[in-house]
């Protein structure tokens, strides 16, 4: 029943917010992630992935005991990194993962997808795709380790 046993997720009668305080609807909410249509809503328990660990606490405590959270507008947010469902536990790696994972060239740049399977390869394009922001400017100084990798593995794709 949750955390400290609140209760199943649609008992608890919250209310999602946007970060300038307005309630977000229960339909075309303006955010990439709606949370209404989670599977905690959906199914009206704590059975979704994480909620016995890391994404079910977080829940808890941003949503419930210290009710802080805020879902970002989807249309005026540039950023526009998507919440990736799935990793390798459940068939489907994350896109980082997939460019620490890749061949690389002597410069450290991934330089091939061909061992990728091409769904995942398609789908980690379409992320990257999203999630713009800094993966312009990851071969350039100062960029995150991280960057570069997905910057790297992007650019192999293309």
């Amino acid at each position: 029943h949750g955390w400290e046993l609140v209760g199943p997720p649609r008992s608890l009668n919250l209310k999602f917010r946007h970060p300038d305080g307005s309630v977000m609807p229960l339909k075309d909410a303006d955010t990439g992630d709606n949370p209404h249509n989670t599977d905690a809503y959906k199914y009206n328990n704590w059975g979704f992935v994480g909620a016995d660990s890391d994404q079910g606490f977080l829940f808890y405590l941003f949503h419930i005991r210290a009710p802080r959270a805020a879902n970002f507008r989807w249309a005026p947010n540039r950023h526009r990194a998507l919440h990736w469902r799935g990793d390798a536990h459940v068939g489907m790696p994350k896109p980082w993962l997939l460019a620490l994972d890749a061949p690389r060239d002597a410069n450290g740049i991934v330089n091939s997808t061909l061992h990728l399977n091409s769904w995942f390869v398609s789908r980690t394009y379409t992320y990257l795709g999203y999630s713009s922001t800094g993966l312009l400017a990851g071969d350039k100084p100062g960029a995150t380790f991280c960057m570069r990798s997905l910057w790297s593995i992007r650019r192999a794709i293309e």
